[in-house]
């Protein structure tokens, strides 16, 4: 580049940069010192100038023990709540029709809240162009992402000079997986607890004028949700990875407040096989339709984590986070293909071409939320409908 550019000919280019502009065009190699590595995913879609996009009547934010909390430009609250059920009534008259769609949304664990706005932006016209009305709950998962970034500066020492593409061996990867039981399995026990404090028991009257609440913010619109329900509504829910966790005890609390559930879709759940059948299992004849979209055992195992272990996040959980009862062994997920034989769940592999709504085209455990083939599947099974007519715009 020539020694005026830069320092000296030098210069740093950050590796979320080059994700989002040259994925296909350079090979990084992350090893400058002082530049950290940083997780590796895939660019989400570029979002048009939504900037200025009300979230208020889409979003429900929620910061630590699942309270109700501001992001960004809104603070949630009993009140805010209540007039985004009061717009979606507004929305359904106008689309008219027999049947009303309302989907509640909980994104994985490896978003902060404000990110979580960016994922309700982000699919907002897509729902509503197929009179489907979404509220997604920005909720709080902790320091994961962090923690990530820490182990990948912990595991250093273990690399070759060449960096992570020739750190190969399945004991680098369980070397990953010691450490990660040491310091990030409290975060996730931490980011679990959250999900379920979300849809904690409500006791008293409910001031839905409140300008602030202190109760648990799922419960808060299980309970307005219930309030809105007219002939004809149908409430679905989707969740990402570890918002599976976020759902299971937000359908028990829809269950107790009496809210029917029309559909329940999981796209690479993070919540243990265990915790599934104490939570959800129970409650299948009431949730509607269930499937879960996994990825193959074989992509499972050609993902990358963290930029320094070379399988799925969801190995991690089973083999760290989770804290297996021995040294390598595994607790069972249930968005892993291997750990879901036997359990007579409706299931959709990456890699399945048809029907339509069977298509999955995720490549790793990052992609399920940004697949076309998935989300337009995950889109007919909510609507119950067989084929992507032309009143259906497709996930893009």
């Amino acid at each position: 580049m020539g020694p005026v550019v830069g320092r000296r000919g030098f210069a740093t280019l950050p590796y979320d940069e080059w994700l989002a502009t040259a994925y296909d065009a350079f090979a990084v190699r992350p090893g400058v010192r002082g530049t950290p590595l940083s997780v590796r995913t895939r660019p989400a879609p570029e979002v048009a100038a939504a900037s200025g996009v009300d979230l208020a009547p889409h979003v429900v934010n929620l910061g630590n023990d699942g309270r109700l909390a501001r992001i960004g430009s809104f603070e949630s609250s009993p009140r805010q709540i209540e007039a985004a059920l009061t717009r979606m009534d507004a929305a359904h008259d106008k689309w008219g029709g027999p049947e009303h769609h309302v989907v509640l949304y909980a994104h994985g664990g490896l978003t902060s809240g404000g990110r979580g706005q960016d994922i309700a932006r982000r699919d907002l016209d897509w729902s509503l162009a197929n009179r489907v009305y979404p509220i997604t709950f920005a909720w709080q998962t902790g320091a994961i992402e962090t923690l990530l970034d820490q182990l990948a500066d912990l595991t250093r020492r273990f690399l070759p000079a060449a960096g992570p593409a020739e750190w190969l061996s399945e004991q680098a990867d369980r070397a990953v997986e010691v450490l990660a039981r040491g310091s990030l399995a409290w975060a996730w026990d931490q980011m679990k607890q959250n999900a379920r404090a979300a849809s904690e028991p409500v006791t008293g009257e409910v001031d839905w004028m409140a300008a602030r609440s202190a109760h648990p913010g799922a419960t808060l619109t299980a309970l307005a949700l219930r309030n809105h329900l007219r002939p004809g509504t149908r409430v679905h829910l989707v969740g990402h990875s570890a918002g599976s966790i976020f759902l299971a005890s937000l359908a028990e609390r829809l269950v107790a407040a009496q809210v029917p559930i029309a559909s329940t879709t999981f796209l690479a759940p993070a919540i243990t096989v265990d915790d599934f059948r104490r939570t959800l299992a129970p409650l299948l004849p009431k949730v509607g339709r269930f499937t879960t979209f996994a990825l193959t055992d074989d992509l499972e195992l050609g993902d990358v984590c963290g930029a320094v272990y070379r399988k799925s996040i969801l190995y991690l959980v089973s083999r760290a986070f989770e804290r297996p009862a021995r040294p390598g062994g595994e607790v069972p997920i249930l968005g892993m293909a291997k750990h879901l034989a036997g359990l007579g769940l409706p299931v959709v592999l990456a890699g399945t071409m048809t029907p339509v709504t069977d298509h999955c085209a995720a490549r790793g455990h990052a992609d399920f939320d940004t697949d076309t083939a998935t989300m337009t599947s995950a889109l007919l099974r909510i609507l119950g409908r067989r084929a992507l007519d032309a009143d259906l715009t497709p996930y893009h």
